[in-house]
């Protein structure tokens, strides 16, 4: 991991702050089942790395927590010490908040498990998930719930933003499918909140802001998708004819011009390859049904004249 040029003498800051709050020390008690790291231990540069590599906070120890219980630990010894406290889910804030400078940062990158009932169409997953570890879990059912667009962002941060994804416009933000989080709060208390209990703080979580506290599991309403789905990029192709005219914008056709010598209305289809296919002259019923990648050359914007019906004339769409 690279550190920019005063990394150093951040680091002997970083020391010195260890010293006055006691890091050396730092023993968060035999309840405390995860991981405490400090600078210079395996694992350290991992656990600090964030996505916006421009960043540059350097927490003075991280707690890898791996239950609520252990949260509400390490929540307690930074509010005692008064030491300035972050959260890291994804690490893929662009300010790189989940980063603090001198202070102690719980790093959830151990809870990444993911529990679904697919019976319920719910799925259970701890804040340390990544997108791409809810999907993969959730899409052995047939399921999904809206979640971004990379797979390396981590699901708390997404979640508690709002979280808007591919799937947002057929099913709300990914805030709308919660039903329900463990949350651990300021005063080290472990609670569940949903739309019966603790529903303000329910609510709070999704969407009202920031800094409620600290959630370690979300419950997600899941949805019947794919695993097989119609998706991903589509180019619209722009072709020109021999008289410079613009090209039908839709996928893998092209609006020509044939020489006015030709008599007659024709048209032709041109597919993806080039390949062409001549319908021959337009009867009255073939130049109304005869669309998609065909037009009456004569009249290229015939579609958007009124002159093809669409669907009223689907049933001789066969006709062409």
């Amino acid at each position: 991991m690279r550190h920019p040029p005063d990394a150093a003498n951040r680091l002997r800051v970083h020391d010195q702050t260890m010293e006055h709050n006691n890091i050396h020390s730092f023993d968060l008690g035999p309840d405390f089942g995860g991981r405490i790291l400090r600078p210079h231990d395996d694992g350290w540069d991992d656990a600090v790395l964030v996505w916006n590599g421009l960043t540059d906070r350097r927490p003075s120890v991280v707690v890898q927590p791996s239950t609520a219980g252990d949260i509400a630990l390490a929540i307690d010894f930074a509010r005692d010490s008064d030491m300035e406290l972050s959260v890291k889910g994804g690490g893929h804030h662009i300010a790189g908040l989940s980063m603090t400078d001198g202070g102690l940062t719980i790093d959830l990158s151990a809870m990444r498990d993911v529990v679904v009932d697919a019976d319920a169409g719910l799925a259970h997953a701890g804040a340390g998930c990544l997108l791409g570890d809810l999907d993969r879990a959730t899409q052995a059912h047939g399921l999904a719930t809206t979640m971004g667009i990379a797979s390396e962002v981590g699901v708390a941060g997404l979640t508690l933003g709002g979280g808007f994804g591919y799937l947002a416009r057929r099913f709300g933000w990914a805030a709308d499918s919660v039903e329900g989080v463990e949350i651990v709060t300021a005063d080290g208390q472990v609670r569940v909140a949903n739309r019966d209990q603790h529903s303000d703080l329910f609510w709070a979580v999704r969407g009202g802001g920031g800094n409620y506290g600290v959630v370690s599991r979300f419950t997600f309403r899941l949805h019947e998708v794919g695993p097989t789905v119609y998706g991903g990029l589509i180019a619209l192709a722009v072709r020109t004819g021999r008289g410079g005219d613009a090209g039908d914008r839709r996928p893998g056709g092209g609006i020509h011009r044939v020489p006015r010598s030709r008599q007659g209305r024709h048209c032709h289809e041109q597919d993806a390859q080039g390949r062409r296919t001549d319908h021959g002259r337009l009867g009255k019923v073939n130049e109304q049904c005869c669309h998609r990648n065909a037009v009456a050359h004569d009249d290229p914007w015939a579609e958007h004249n009124g002159r093809v019906r669409g669907s009223a004339e689907s049933e001789r769409q066969a006709d062409c």
